[in-house]
């Protein structure tokens, strides 16, 4: 939440979904509930559902996400923005991240590599979630995430947003840490 609430971009709208944890989650977010535009407090199918819920609620123009082990980095979302600002063209970005243990010390960089979907389903595709941002229109037109897919729906998103003609693009930046 502290990555997300101390980015140096004002033009954010942050909304937050759980559906049910019971590990004192729902604490922590009521704790910064004035520095969150929404929390959606309900029982979903699965990340994708829960997801796809939080989208719908959304008004801007560019999405990401992000989980509650992991972080943006300071000013990641002003490069993101200005990326998207020079680039109208582009409708999908994806930067790099660092991979961290629980105690944030670091494992291996992680450099994201383009996206082409005959690579992505033999496993040649590098895209890390968490520092990968999206228009609305192209997450919209395909659709969203697919509730049915337990495994791998963001994968998928990205596969679709591709063969549906969206075009992508790497942001050389590292944006984000991925906790294991």
């Amino acid at each position: 939440i502290c990555s997300i609430i101390n980015q140096d971009y004002s033009d954010l709208e942050y909304i937050v979904v759980d559906p049910g944890s019971t590990d004192g989650s729902r604490e922590i977010i009521k704790k910064y509930e004035d520095r969150i535009d929404k929390i959606i407090f309900e029982s979903d199918n699965g990340p994708a559902d829960g997801l796809n819920k939080g989208f719908a609620q959304a008004t801007g123009d560019i999405f990401g996400f992000i989980n509650a082990d992991d972080a943006l980095l300071p000013g990641a979302l002003k490069k993101v923005a200005s990326f998207f600002d020079k680039n109208q063209d582009i409708d999908v970005v994806g930067a790099h991240l660092y991979q961290v243990d629980e105690n944030l010390r670091l494992i291996r960089r992680v450099r994201t590599t383009y996206f082409e979907p005959r690579r992505y389903v033999y496993g040649g595709v590098h895209i890390a979630q968490q520092s990968t941002f999206f228009r609305k229109r192209a997450f919209s037109d395909v659709g969203g995430f697919n509730v049915n897919n337990i495994t791998s729906w963001d994968g998928e998103l990205l596969l679709k947003m591709n063969l549906a003609g969206y075009k992508f693009a790497i942001l050389h930046e590292y944006l984000a840490i991925f906790r294991i």
